[in-house]
């Protein structure tokens, strides 16, 4: 192949690449909140893939061979201005996230000591909400009120049946759970071992169900609505190399879920 011709499919790649690199720019938030949102705490945020230019909405932009002649330096011009357009954007959306409120609702959060689970919980009582984090690591709990002293906290494992239920039963009534808790093990197909299936399922499906009942049954009780949110994974529906049984128990919440 001539070095021309390997120049111009280099040069078709670059339009390529830059394209992607346009689009993923201009991928945006939109927010909705329902009536009275900001006492119930509801949000819903919906991706979409709308382009628009310097807030004004357009259809998809066209990459002929007239734009590949565009100067660079416009080029950059134009990326700057979308990047503060959607920079804009999320302000608004983060602007609206702020007026929500929790006010008088209490949170159960499990898995609370690290991760997604902590910052849940610094979350929901940054908006207000009363929240319960649980773990089985006093220490990590310890923490989390160091950084909060807002928090409540409960120290229980959730393999554990019966001391799960009488711990969550001693903070009730609780509004909205979340589920957060789990566990993952490399354990490929043909090495699992049984301690580290029941392990996983009982920490990711079993106390789910566990502390759902004890909860459910408490708001059907008050004849309250409630909130329960099971966290979930992308395992339970692609299956990842030596997660046999953490992907199982993932698709098994989901049903569960459902």
């Amino acid at each position: 192949m001539c070095y021309e011709a390997i120049r111009g499919r280099a040069e078709q790649a670059r339009v390529r690449a830059s394209r992607l690199v346009d689009e993923a720019h201009q991928v945006s938030l939109s927010f909705s909140l329902s009536p009275g949102a900001s006492s119930r705490g509801h949000v819903r945020v919906q991706r979409t893939s709308r382009h628009r230019w310097c807030g004004q909405a357009s259809e998809k932009p066209t990459h002929d061979r007239a734009e590949r002649a565009v100067p660079s330096s416009t080029r950059r011009e134009d990326n700057c201005k979308r990047r503060f357009v959607t920079s804009a954007r999320l302000k608004r959306f983060d602007s609206a996230i702020m007026n929500i409120s929790f006010e008088g609702k209490r949170i159960l959060v499990t898995g609370a000591g690290q991760g997604i689970g902590r910052e849940t919980a610094l979350r929901l009582s940054k908006f207000k909400g009363t929240v319960i984090a649980l773990s089985k690591t006093q220490k990590n709990l310890d923490s989390l009120v160091k950084e909060d002293p807002r928090i409540q906290t409960v120290c229980v494992d959730l393999g554990d049946w019966a001391a799960t239920r009488r711990a969550v039963k001693s903070v009730l009534p609780i509004d909205l759970l979340v589920n957060n808790a789990g566990v993952a093990r490399l354990d490929p197909f043909l090495t699992a071992k049984p301690e580290d299936f029941d392990d996983t399922f009982n920490v990711n499906l079993k106390s789910i169900m566990n502390v759902s009942q004890v909860v459910a049954a408490d708001m059907v009780a008050r004849k309250v609505p409630g909130s329960i949110v099971n966290l979930s994974s992308q395992a339970s529906l692609v299956a990842i190399t030596d997660h046999a049984t953490y992907c199982a128990s993932k698709a098994a919440l989901d049903m569960l879920t459902k």
